[in-house]
């Protein structure tokens, strides 16, 4: 597998861009990234599925642009389909979990970030997503800590999505 150039900090400013999202080949789905610290300095990026699909096959990540296809995306809040609303975001890292620049939101998660209501989001994306049984309390923190970083990061107000 090529080594994927790293994307623009910030990613796209001005417009949702999903020609620069990372995708699967197979199923054109945006990736998720992971940076795992190696003992012996640099960091590893892992490219994953998002938890909340089950997909049958590996990864193979690509730019969205070399499939020359449709992007699949959903809401990176709750994991709905058909976001409306794009938030520009800097790129972070947090626990081992990268994030790469802008965040799409579905209109009922925008109705959460517009008033901030960060508790709010936890309890729709755990209500949204696939059941996670006992790993519930951990992902309640996680995504907390996930969407509370994301508020550090915002760069502006949201923007519609055509």
């Amino acid at each position: 597998m090529a080594a994927l150039p790293a994307l623009p900090k910030g990613g796209p400013v001005s417009t949702h861009n999903p020609a620069n999202y990372v995708v699967c080949v197979k199923c054109r789905v945006p990736l998720d990234r992971h940076e795992l610290p190696l003992p012996t300095g640099p960091t590893r990026v892992l490219w994953t599925h998002p938890v909340h699909r089950q997909e049958s096959h590996p990864a193979e990540p690509v730019f969205a642009h070399e499939t020359g296809g449709e992007v699949v995306t959903s809401c990176d809040f709750c994991f709905s389909c058909l976001p409306k609303w794009l938030y520009r975001c800097a790129s972070f890292v947090i626990g081992g979990y990268g994030s790469e620049g802008n965040w799409a939101a579905c209109t009922s998660c925008h109705t959460l970030l517009v008033v901030r209501d960060y508790a709010g989001l936890v309890e729709r994306a755990l209500a949204t997503g696939p059941d996670v049984g006992s790993f519930e309390p951990t992902l309640r923190h996680d995504l907390t800590l996930l969407f509370a970083t994301f508020d550090q990061h915002r760069l502006g107000g949201p923007v519609p999505l055509d």
